[in-house]
């Protein structure tokens, strides 16, 4: 279980990239009510790749996690839990300026 606006990571184990560390076939699909986020992931070094998320609504979400880089596709759920006082989630910029 973890709180509204904490990073979720999500970490695989694999070869290292051949070529260009930038370019890694790993991809997220993270679904909550009606809703879908598609993430790209990355080679975070050290045979360890990455999928970073920031839910920013409380629930019950799933994933499913596949590349080129797994040996299968990983599929897996989470609960997001309200925030705690002091966390109040990404600063954005305003259109007010």
């Amino acid at each position: 279980m973890m709180k509204q606006y904490e990073t979720l990571e999500l970490v695989f184990s694999g070869k290292a990239p051949e070529g260009s560390e930038a370019c890694v076939d790993l991809k997220a699909c993270i679904k909550k009510d009606g809703k879908s986020w598609q993430i790209k992931g990355f080679y975070a070094g050290e045979e360890s790749f990455k999928v970073r998320f920031l839910p920013e609504e409380c629930g019950e979400y799933d994933y499913e996690v596949s590349g080129s880089v797994l040996s299968e596709v990983h599929r897996g759920s989470f609960t997001v839990e309200p925030a705690d006082s002091d966390h109040h989630g990404p600063v954005r910029a305003s259109r007010s300026f």
